[in-house]
């Protein structure tokens, strides 16, 4: 249960530059951003052995930013509600 709404608001917007840097650090510009989404379109509409093999690592970096990023913010949420809002 979210306790402190505006913290959490305040967090996401907070931390735009950290996931543009970490964004940076996946996928190197937008056409990288751009094959990783079109990779998981692929696996979802089915592809070939040679396909999946290939865009694998696609995949699995789009699969890592995402849940990478919330636990950012989640992890910051938490230490800052513990120390200072207690």
């Amino acid at each position: 249960m979210n306790k402190h709404p505006l913290l959490t608001l305040i967090l996401i917007v907070a931390n735009v530059p950290v996931y543009m840097a970490i964004w940076r650090l996946f996928f190197r510009n937008l056409q990288g951003y751009l094959d990783c989404l079109n990779s998981i379109g692929l696996y979802c509409w089915g592809e070939t052995a040679r396909q999946q093999q290939d865009d694998f690592y696609a995949r699995l970096k789009l699969i890592f930013f995402v849940p990478g990023s919330a636990a950012f913010v989640i992890t910051e949420y938490h230490l800052i509600a513990w120390l200072f809002l207690r």
